[in-house]
């Protein structure tokens, strides 16, 4: 996946903070020395900040300040970053909200230990992997993106008795077949992949899906959020009586039948206990990525009576993606 002309802006000049004249949170208990955590956030996304108030609210419940300081660096949105001192001396370790942040902050080597926080799976695969000094950091993350076993079970919950499933993927992204089939394999489903690239009739494979399929899962990929594939994925699937399921709230009220997904402020509480876990048992405890384990369900009424589908509650489908267990990045 390419990350693309926003994701290569450098990221911006500090805005809330002067870094040489504000203290660390935090202070240290009986004179102890606290390890140092900078977390970097763009102060002008209602979502980093969503995401900030959740780690906030997590960091009091994770009682963070009795043996690490944290110091909050706000960001002016997609300028210069330049300025950002990731390799600040005495810094053990370094949180990044969101993609673009996470480039920026990879690209310095040497650096301390890096948590990418909000970064969708694909992204953070692209950019860790991009070259060795980056491959050579240590790094870890909390995706953005839900496990995709909690789609399959939202599509089992609205449409009892599935049986077949069409997953429509980049060529970025065809890393994920092998993981696609042994989720439709342990839920007793034929899976459907259709893989596009740059010249494919985008139209053309959708359609195909669409004769294989009882039910659509849309995953977070490149092609499929592009809006105009969106747009056409959403509409095909309506003219067909096939049912969606997507992975945003936005993508439930555009037209999808349900959608399962994390809100900000969930990831941010699930960071700050990440740094819980890393204070008390070191970095190897958090070396694997993981995916968001707070979720939320939307549903779309008015499509589902479109396809004919009575929905149980949104609590019930939560209910039945929690009984299956699907919770591995």
């Amino acid at each position: 996946m390419r990350i693309g002309k926003a994701v290569e802006l450098r990221l911006g000049t500090l805005l809330l903070l002067a870094l040489a004249g504000v203290a660390w949170a935090g202070s240290p208990a009986d004179g102890a020395a606290q390890r140092r955590v900078l977390i970097y956030f763009d102060a002008g996304s209602r979502v980093h900040r969503d995401f900030m108030d959740g780690f906030r609210a997590g960091s009091a419940d994770a009682r963070l300040g009795a043996d690490l300081a944290v110091r909050e660096v706000a960001l002016d949105g997609p300028a210069a970053a330049s300025e950002a001192p990731a390799g600040e001396g005495g810094v053990d370790l370094v949180v990044a909200v969101g993609s673009r942040i996470t480039q920026r902050l990879l690209d310095d080597a040497p650096a301390p230990p890096l948590l990418s926080a909000m970064v969708p799976r694909s992204s953070y695969r692209e950019l860790v992997g991009r070259d060795e000094p980056r491959r050579a950091r240590k790094s870890t993350a909390v995706f953005l993106d839900q496990p995709i076993g909690r789609q399959f079970a939202l599509a089992g919950a609205v449409k009892p008795g599935l049986s077949a499933v069409g997953v429509l993927l980049s060529h970025a992204n065809r890393h994920q077949w092998s993981l696609l089939e042994g989720v439709a394999r342990r839920r007793g489903l034929t899976l459907n992949v259709e893989v596009v690239g740059e010249g494919t009739q985008i139209a053309a494979a959708i359609e195909r899906l669409l004769a294989e399929s009882e039910a659509l899962i849309a995953i977070p990929d490149p092609v499929v959020v592009d809006p105009a594939n969106a747009k056409w994925l959403l509409y095909m699937a309506y003219q067909r009586r096939v049912a969606v399921v997507g992975f945003s709230e936005s993508f439930a009220k555009a037209g999808a039948v349900a959608s399962v997904f994390s809100k900000p402020a969930q990831i941010g509480g699930q960071t700050a206990e990440r740094l819980r876990l890393w204070a008390d048992r070191g970095w190897e405890a958090i070396a694997g990525p993981v995916a968001p384990r707070p979720f939320e369900v939307a549903t779309n009424e008015s499509a589902a009576r479109a396809l004919g589908l009575e929905l149980p509650s949104r609590d019930q489908l939560r209910a039945a993606i929690a009984a299956a267990g699907e919770a591995s990045p």
